[in-house]
């Protein structure tokens, strides 16, 4: 009986653990800005990454989450309820913004402002649709625009190839026309030079003579002639800048021709290494194998980010008193949720009846004292587990997997939301004491956001039992009545963060 107070204070204990969790939860949402809400909807092409409770957001703050999210003729009607405090107006915009590489996604609102002039300086009522709407770029969109800059590398290499491959294209002809040029530039340099000599001695005689006709003149005739002798050592040092750029004798453009011929040899030379497959891009780009080889591997990777874009985990904390037994029972439950229409659950049980372990001892003959058959009962206080594969079709849940380390099945009846569920298991099949296997039925309610009532009968159809040495209930029907709390992943994320922000 000792054993048995211990158990009871156990799950009073965890239940007072429950209560002070939610009081605590309650208080970090209030901080959160929880409260009274009102609800808008949107319609979105793509509401990949998003789920019921995700946040929604102003300027990076949390004013509300997403309430549901439904399939409206052909898109996807996403409702979000916002703080009441938050006026959301005519010109508000509704924008998905990705939070993770694995495809995690909130929306960020941008609440408008009012526009007397248009007559939207009154906010939205609640329940209107927010008609701006803005999606991000998923993965998939990305892939394929690496697809696209595969095919146009491709086509440009090819054209290169042929461009350089044609003897007669367009690189030689601009090469011959580059050397004519140079040729023209260096006769009109050597014709020009006498000329501009003659020039220069003209200009000598000019000034001469305008100085024998001005001498004894005024200032300003001494001021022309310095000006021009200004112009004339500015018209040496032009032509001497002209011949040193474009050079003399045999230089002239010989050096830079050259190196752009090298140049064009050298990029020729890649291009025909990418046309014999040498190196990464010229396998890539000849090798067709390989090529779908990497749209296959390119593909994978799309569709396994879509699949971790899309799951969802629950976690769920459970404790029950069993009247009969008396004694509490405790769950550990986390559900992978891959699709709406199937999940995988697996648990963790704290039976207070234990896991029965049944020998039978056969003596032939037996001693004078014993039993010809004996069977030896023991009972180990050890974990129980659960792993179920569900299959959910509309309000009814199909479960088949170990319940409570033996082989069983269940059912689960959802209604108002999932807020109000009916629960059948069946398992342990194999009772050596009993006629029918162990039928357990309960039900539970959602009174608040992720707290929950239980009541239910276990062992629905066995006789009840008690053990004749100890006393203790060992096996039969027995009433329960508990409480639990469930959180998704959204809902860690936002527990976690809250906490780990107010550390020090």
């Amino acid at each position: 009986m000792s054993a048995i107070g211990t158990n009871v204070k156990v799950g009073f204990l965890l239940l007072a653990g429950i209560v002070a969790f939610i009081v605590i939860y309650n208080f970090v949402q209030d901080r959160q800005g929880g409260g009274r809400a009102n609800e808008y909807w949107a319609l979105f092409g793509d509401a990949s990454g998003l789920s019921p409770r995700s946040d929604v957001r102003v300027a990076g703050v949390k004013v509300g989450e997403i309430s549901a999210i439904t399939l409206q003729g052909g898109r996807a009607r996403v409702e979000i309820a916002v703080r009441s405090d938050v006026p959301v107006y005519p010109n508000a915009v509704l924008m998905k913004r990705r939070t993770s590489i694995l495809g995690d996604a909130l929306l960020e609102l941008d609440p408008g402002f009012p526009e007397p002039r248009n007559g939207g300086d009154a906010p939205l009522p609640p329940g209107s649709q927010i008609r701006n709407v803005q999606e991000g770029i998923s993965v998939e969109q990305i892939l394929e625009l690496l697809g696209d800059v595969t095919r146009d590398v491709r086509r440009i290499t090819a054209n290169l190839d042929r461009i350089i491959a044609d003897e007669s294209g367009s690189i030689q002809q601009i090469l011959r026309s580059v050397e004519d040029l140079t040729g023209r530039l260096d006769r009109l340099v050597e014709r020009s030079t006498d000329e501009i000599a003659v020039i220069l001695e003209n200009a000598e005689v000019i000034s001469y003579n305008l100085r024998e006709l001005t001498s004894g003149k005024n200032d300003d005739v001494e001021e022309i002639l310095a000006n021009a002798r200004e112009i004339t050592r500015e018209a040496r040092d032009a032509l001497a800048g002209l011949r040193a750029s474009l050079g003399e004798g045999e230089e002239g453009m010989g050096p830079t021709v050259a190196r752009l011929s090298r140049t064009l040899e050298h990029l020729e030379s890649i291009v025909r290494r990418i046309d014999r497959g040498e190196g990464a891009l010229g396998r890539l780009i000849s090798d067709e194998e390989l090529g779908e080889r990497v749209g296959a591997a390119l593909e994978g990777v799309s569709n396994y980010v879509t699949r971790l874009d899309s799951l969802q985990t629950e976690i769920s904390l459970r404790t029950e008193y069993l009247f009969r037994a008396e004694s509490a029972k405790n769950y550990v439950t986390l559900r992978l949720i891959p699709s709406p229409d199937q999940f995988f659950l697996l648990q963790i049980v704290d039976d207070p009846l234990g896991f029965v372990r049944r020998e039978s001892v056969l003596r032939s003959p037996p001693g004078e004292d014993e039993a010809a058959h004996q069977e030896i009962r023991t009972t180990t206080d050890i974990l129980k587990f659960s792993v179920e594969l569900a299959k959910r079709y509309s309000f009814l849940a199909i479960r088949f997997g170990l319940i409570e380390s033996t082989g069983g099945f269940g059912f689960d009846l959802n209604f108002l939301d999932d807020r109000l569920t009916f629960t059948l298991d069946a398992f342990d099949f194999a009772r050596p004491e009993a006629s029918f296997p162990r039928i357990r039925t309960y039900t539970n309610l959602t009174v608040i956001p992720h707290f929950y009532l239980t009541v239910g009968l276990d062992d629905a159809f066995a006789r009840a039992r008690w053990d004749p040495v100890t006393g203790r209930f060992r096996m039969g029907r027995d009433f329960f009545v508990g409480a639990g709390l469930s959180f998704s992943d959204e809902d860690l994320k936002v527990l976690f963060g809250t906490i780990s922000g107010g550390l020090p």
